[in-house]
């Protein structure tokens, strides 16, 4: 084989070969569950996992004064005089005065209440939950709970909502306050809550009072 038949057969060669090779190869994935470079962890589908940043506080503050009156009197007098003469008889030339006689009522009633009412609660935790469903906006409906068990007492927080995917940081986080119908519920067991809560006894009677 001559020189210029060597180089054709060696130009083939390197054609062949080049065309087989797949278009970014040296970035291929070793396995088709692993993300590609130029994308981020962020929560996208059902069954992804979100991290939401709890940072909840309510104040309430309410303080009601009321003071009602009310008062009637009333007075009344009567008198007069008769004389029979028209009707006749022994008694026709007489004149009858009648006593005076007065009435008078009064009443009055007052009503003063006050009342006062202050709250204040916080709660901060981070709690990781799941994708349930993709709405056709792509908004990400989320649900998950978190629980603690130490030294015979429980803990378990239950969060729920709806997120927007531009709300979500690059850190795969959202704050609670940006997510919409958001609920959160906090349960607790165990000889904390026997000790905290009032008895079967202090609750009937808080139960029973009328004031």
């Amino acid at each position: 084989m001559n020189t210029r038949l060597r180089l054709i057969v060696i130009a083939v060669a390197l054609l062949l070969a080049t065309s087989c090779t797949m278009a970014e190869s040296i970035w291929a994935r070793g396995n088709e569950r692993t993300q590609n470079l130029t994308t981020d962890d962020k929560a996208t589908t059902v069954g992804d996992v979100i991290t939401i940043v709890v940072n909840e506080r309510s104040t309430i503050a309410n303080e009601t004064s009321r003071d009602m009156s009310k008062s009637d009197s009333r007075d009344a007098s009567m008198s007069g005089s008769a004389q029979p003469g028209s009707i006749g008889g022994p008694f026709s030339d007489r004149e009858f005065t009648f006593p005076e006689v007065d009435f008078g009522s009064s009443a009055s009633n007052s009503f003063s209440g006050d009342t006062e009412y202050d709250s204040d609660r916080s709660f901060s935790d981070q709690i990781t939950v799941v994708v349930q469903d993709v709405l056709p906006n792509g908004n990400l409906v989320v649900q998950g709970q978190r629980s603690r068990e130490v030294d015979g007492d429980s803990q378990v927080a239950q969060v729920s909502g709806v997120i927007r995917p531009s709300d979500v940081g690059f850190n795969n986080t959202v704050r609670s306050d940006r997510v919409a119908d958001f609920r959160v519920v906090y349960k607790g067991a165990g000889q904390e809550q026997n000790f905290t809560n009032p008895g079967w006894l202090g609750r009937i009677a808080n139960f029973l009072n009328p004031f």
